[in-house]
């Protein structure tokens, strides 16, 4: 629940930028940061209308693999992207 995430002293904030700030350095996906109700989001914005499911798929894939790496390093957690 978002109050939750408030609640964690900005680590979920600082997580999801680091997150955006290392698909953008990957090259491999482009994402933006954004806040949503005053929590920090990842906002992805297709308008290509050449884009397919194989790109999302990439997109989601980057974000979840680095998302985990992240989570390891940070704290220790042995994260699996699903």
């Amino acid at each position: 629940p978002p109050g939750a995430w408030r609640a964690r002293g900005g680590r979920v904030a600082a997580a999801t930028r680091g997150v955006v700030a290392a698909v953008q350095q990957g090259g491999r996906a482009f994402v933006a940061g954004t806040t949503v109700r005053g929590l920090a989001a990842i906002r992805a914005c297709v308008v290509n209308p050449g884009t397919t499911r194989s790109d999302i798929d990439v997109l989601l894939g980057e974000v979840r693999s680095h998302g985990a790496r992240l989570l390891a390093e940070h704290y220790g957690r042995r994260a699996t992207p699903q």
